[in-house]
């Protein structure tokens, strides 16, 4: 009877361990999951301190020109407006079409309205994303829109707080009536220009706002230049009085906001951890989440954390001026960024920081400014601002691009070192899916005579990828995303081709299952040794030790063999996590049965009120685990017995809501190898 209830005791163990993770599962989601933010959890930037005012008689600098009691609409930009009509008039409108991009530009607010995204050679949109659009340009072109319906702005404000605070997420001058310019273009380089102009002022003074987009064939980047103009013969700044007290103010530069696709309705919490922004600023990037999770941030799995700053409303970093090279947002699959193409130490035409928004709704509007601290114009100087062109970027006589030494970008740094009466904005943007491969230029020597530049960004590649861990397997990565994808050629569904790779994986990976299947057939073979060595020897833990190595070394058997494999095949495993996580491909992509989108949790039943999901395949896993444990591992000890079946599931925590994708290569994965311990001839010789 005893030995009976010790053979019986680990399985009894079981089911107390798996209510335990089950319990665990539902209270990191319950608790843990993302819920709608708490407005009283955060402060406003005005009551808490974080937003400040300097005087003429203070060294402080100035986060904004604002103070919520004292100011009013007259401290800002006046200009010509179009009404809100105009952006669904075809008339203000103006369509740009790419490889990559499908772009409707509107002249209210010079601004790209909408901004979609094309499949091309590498890059494929699922279909069912079209079937599910309400947008009529996605279902027609088979586009997919990703600027959540708000586009990009490019736009300068003076407010993003108080009174004014909506200008964070809409400035002002996105009702502006612009003038369209004549397109011009380069139909052999592939290049297209569309430019706006703006007469505008400012307490009386007059301003001229140019914004110019330039498009490229075959290339993830845009440019866009923005460029404010002093008429005046005397300076211009942004000071102004108020209640005895001169203020300088600041210019704020919203570039664009969250990035999308839009969530679908029911979409999983877990899901926006994969939302945020970054930045680049005094030489160091800077990761924030995009949503509200208390202090010291959120992580994921594998190892992937981000910062949050939740003191206040807004965050800002103004601390080391001219230093911001860079900021931007990501999605799960998507990432953007618009690089500041800045001469060194030019505190005139450099950022000097940038403010975000800590709590986000997720309406892509109120995301990040930039700064430009004190800031302020000098006279009116005489020559045209020659920005290049699209024709310019060829050498006259030859007909050969230009260089770095020559081309557009020298001609606007020229200007930028030059001017004084104008501040200058040249943004390189990239926009695509988080993968070094699009992040690459196609045509480097185009983008070397553009943009002086015939490479990516180097430190920008840092924020593709949700962790170093991820980044530094990124080539295994996108080697299985290939494979996935001419699979799907064949097969027509891609929880088949998971399971293929599972099965590829499975037969190149032979030999070191092999040896630790060897292994452990060896292992079983010297447990009634062991058993007498741990009975002998069970209150002297050193001595038994000591004689367990000696068996060990007398029937010529290693340990780590079993663990060997596994530590090999880890890597492999982060890539292929990686890999079915941030691959667009999955998205909507339904399997079989109740696994309906294998980019989500395979959610079979929600528990009412409580809002916890029941995954059936992370359950599918665990069982799969411990039963390919239960042959594969032979132990002795009470303790490893415990930790070998505790260990599968405390997996549930990791698996409870990560991509369905992801938890059925795994479990297929499990049944492999216990398929392949259940064929005798594998061992008939042993």
């Amino acid at each position: 009877m005893e030995n009976k209830y010790q053979a019986r005791k680990p399985f009894s163990n079981i089911l107390p361990i798996l209510l335990i993770a089950l319990l665990g599962a539902f209270g990191m989601q319950y608790f843990f999951g993302d819920k709608p933010s708490d407005k009283d959890k955060t402060k406003s930037a005005e009551s808490s301190g974080n937003e400040k005012t300097v005087s003429d008689a203070s060294k402080e600098q100035s986060t904004s020109p604002v103070k919520k009691t004292t100011l009013s609409s007259s401290h800002d930009f006046r200009f010509r407006a179009l009404p809100k009509s105009s952006v669904f008039n075809p008339r203000y409108q103006q369509i740009i079409d790419t490889d990559r991009y499908h772009f409707v530009l509107s002249s209210r607010g010079a601004r790209i309205q909408k901004l979609y995204l094309k499949s091309y050679a590498d890059f494929f949109i699922p279909e069912k994303v079209f079937t599910k659009s309400q947008d009529a340009i996605e279902k027609k072109y088979k586009v997919l829109e990703v600027s959540r319906g708000e586009g990009f702005d490019f736009q300068f404000h003076i407010y993003y707080s108080g009174d004014h605070k909506e200008q964070l997420g809409k400035p002002l001058l996105n009702k502006a009536a612009f003038r369209a310019g004549r397109s011009k273009h380069n139909d052999d380089l592939g290049v297209r220009e569309l430019s706006y102009d703006l007469n505008l002022s400012f307490r009386g003074k007059r301003l001229k706002l140019d914004k110019i987009y330039r498009f490229y064939e075959k290339e993830n980047y845009f440019r866009q230049i923005t460029i404010l103009r002093n008429l005046e013969n005397r300076p211009i700044n942004l000071s102004f009085k108020s209640n005895g007290k001169t203020y300088q103010g600041s210019l704020f530069y919203k570039t664009f906001g969250d990035l999308g696709p839009s969530l679908p309705d029911g979409q999983q919490p877990s899901t926006l951890d994969n939302f945020g922004r970054f930045f680049y600023y005094n030489d160091d990037l800077k990761k924030r989440a995009n949503q509200y999770q208390g202090s010291g941030g959120g992580c994921g799995f594998p190892f992937a954390c981000t910062s949050l700053d939740m003191d206040g409303s807004y965050s800002s970093y103004i601390d080391h001026p001219n230093t911001l090279s860079f900021m931007g947002s990501h999605s799960r699959y998507f990432l953007a960024y618009n690089e500041f193409m800045t001469p060194q130490n030019n505190k005139l035409q450099k950022p000097d920081g940038f403010i975000y928004k800590n709590e986000s709704t997720f309406s892509n509007g109120e995301a990040m400014t930039a700064v430009f601290l004190d800031f302020q114009l000098g006279p009116r100087q005489s020559g045209r601002l020659d920005i290049g062109s699209p024709n310019t970027l060829l050498n006259p006589e030859t007909g050969e691009l230009l260089t770095a030494d020559n081309g557009n970008r020298w001609r606007i740094q020229k200007l930028q070192n030059e001017r004084r009466d104008a501040l200058i904005i040249d943004n390189k943007v990239f926009l695509g899916v988080r993968s070094n491969d699009r992040h690459a230029f196609n045509n480097s020597a185009l983008m070397d005579a553009a943009f002086a530049r015939s490479e990516a960004n180097p430190e920008a590649e840092d924020s593709l990828y949700y962790s170093s861990y991820t980044a530094f397997f990124s080539g295994i990565s996108d080697i299985i995303i290939g494979v996935m994808r001419w699979l799907y050629l064949y097969i027509g569904n891609y929880g088949w081709c998971i399971i293929l790779i599972a099965l590829i994986f499975k037969l190149i990976t032979f030999p070191l299952n092999q040896m630790q299947f060897k292994g452990m057939r060896k292992m079983s073979l010297l447990k009634p040794d062991m058993d007498a060595i741990n009975e002998k020897y069970a209150k002297n833990p050193k001595e038994k030790q000591k004689h367990i190595m000696q068996l060990f070394k007398k029937h010529n058997y290693n340990p780590a063999t079993g663990c060997l494999p596994v530590l090999i095949q880890m890597p492999v495993f982060v890539a292929l996590y990686s890999a079915f996580s941030s691959s667009i491909e999955l998205w909507h992509s339904p399997f079989i049965l109740w696994m309906t989108d294998l980019s989500r949790p395979d959610t079979v039943w929600v528990i009412p009120h409580l809002n916890i999901n029941l995954n059936l395949l992370p359950l599918l896993m665990v069982g799969s685990q411990i039963l390919y444990q239960r042959y594969t591992t032979v132990t002795t000890d009470s303790q490893q017995k415990m930790m070998m079946y505790f260990m599968p599931l405390l997996m549930l925590f990791f698996f409870w809501q990560i991509p369905s994708g992801v938890t059925l290569y795994w479990t297929i994965q499990n049944f492999i190898s216990i398929a392949w311990q259940l064929v005798p001839k594998l061992f008939k010789n042993e």
